[in-house]
């Protein structure tokens, strides 16, 4: 988890690129929300640095891992998000929206992956 704070909105399933100019990244996500004020992924459990993969996205700057909530029992009905970003949130953007999308491939499938994109009027 991550905050958002941009007008354009991404909503999208499973896909990945690569960063292939300038500098050697990877995106690899089962699913991704990056709708104001908050960004969410869903990404592998082996996800981090790579030697084989590169970076990922996801660790500069260092996303809020919130998956604590699997291991709640039934009787947890809520949450403090302070308790579980202790590190702070950190601010993004997508890393396939904006002035370095040329920098990038994207992988994905016709039959697989759903992606939304739009942007939020004004108020």
């Amino acid at each position: 988890m991550a905050l958002y704070p941009f007008r354009r909105t991404r909503l999208a399933s499973m896909f990945n690129g690569y960063r292939v100019l300038k500098r050697r990244q990877h995106y690899d996500v089962f699913s991704e929300v990056y709708f104001r004020p908050l960004a969410w992924a869903l990404t592998p459990s082996g996800c981090g640095y790579d030697e084989d993969m590169s970076e990922s996205v996801f660790d500069n700057p260092r996303w809020a891992i919130v998956d604590d909530w699997l291991q709640y029992g039934d009787d947890v009905t809520a949450a403090d998000l302070r308790d579980l970003c202790r590190q702070g949130v950190p601010r993004v953007r997508h890393p396939l929206i904006g002035g370095d999308q040329d920098e990038w491939v994207q992988f994905f499938s016709d039959h697989v992956t759903a992606i939304f994109e739009g942007e939020i009027p004004a108020a």
